[in-house]
């Protein structure tokens, strides 16, 4: 399982209105089978974080390795997008298995390997449907089950609810728990969604400011499996009272207001 180990980290884009600072000094681990969520708002270097991790992007300065390595595109670290990208020419089974099959597994053994995984997220009966067929909650689905098929050593999520409706992102949220808890693969999951940072990980890393930076750590005290329920109780209230108020944001129950 891979780990992060980030030191005064920073970015530079350059563009044709002179250089943007993206990313200011962030240093930051992550432990082995680790679910991390990087929150924070727009603007505050989240997804150039995770491009970082990914080999996408190449920091101005600062060091970052990935289990005692440099990061680069490819190996065994997958990235599941707000965008689905699935192939609109291969059905949910083919697109789902097809990292396994571009591996040299078989049909047969990716098809095995996949449908328990159609099961558990709610997909059985699905596996001839087409792309344009499925809603946009049902493609994630696919995307997810894609990413955890290719047996990855990370996996970085980008938002990946993000486009979909309230009802559907919260049973997306459980689903994603379950296949964590049986695999245990080390995520970094980004949003900025305060209150999804808190119920999916284990520590919660915030970000602020433009170029952004690590303004506070979270560790998260509830074990799993974690109902939307959770999201009620007077603990998980102070806990997301306590992020909103180290950002300077008023915060208060609905029912309050």
């Amino acid at each position: 399982m891979v780990t992060i180990r980030c030191e005064d980290v920073s970015v530079t884009f350059q563009t044709a209105g002179g250089a943007v600072r993206a990313l200011g000094g962030i240093s930051l681990e992550t432990g082995p089978s680790e679910f991390v969520a990087i929150a924070g708002p727009s603007g505050s270097g989240k997804t150039t974080l995770l491009r970082l991790i990914a080999g996408l992007v190449r920091p101005t300065s600062g060091w970052l390795e990935l289990s005692g390595a440099l990061p680069g595109p490819g190996g065994c670290i997958r990235t599941v997008f707000q965008e689905h990208n699935l192939f609109p020419w291969l059905n949910t089974l083919d697109n789902a298995t097809f990292g396994l099959r571009m591996a040299g597994v078989t049909a047969a053994d990716a098809a095995a390997r996949a449908l328990p995984l159609f099961q558990r997220m709610g997909l059985a009966g699905r596996e001839s449907a087409w792309p344009a067929e499925l809603s946009t909650g049902t493609r994630q689905r696919v995307a997810v089950i894609r990413a955890f098929l290719s047996d990855p050593s990370m996996l970085l999520m980008d938002e990946p609810f993000g486009a979909v409706d309230a009802q559907t992102r919260t049973t997306l949220q459980q689903e994603l728990l379950e296949l964590w808890t049986a695999t245990r693969v080390p995520v970094v999951f980004v949003t900025h969604d305060i209150d999804e940072a808190i119920l999916l990980a284990q520590r919660v890393i915030v970000l602020e400011g433009s170029p952004g930076r690590v303004h506070s750590e979270h560790r998260i005290p509830f074990g799993y499996p974690r109902p939307f329920e959770l999201t009620m109780t007077p603990e998980f209230i102070d806990i997301k009272r306590g992020i909103h108020a180290g950002l300077g944001m008023r915060w208060e129950p609905a029912h309050a207001r």
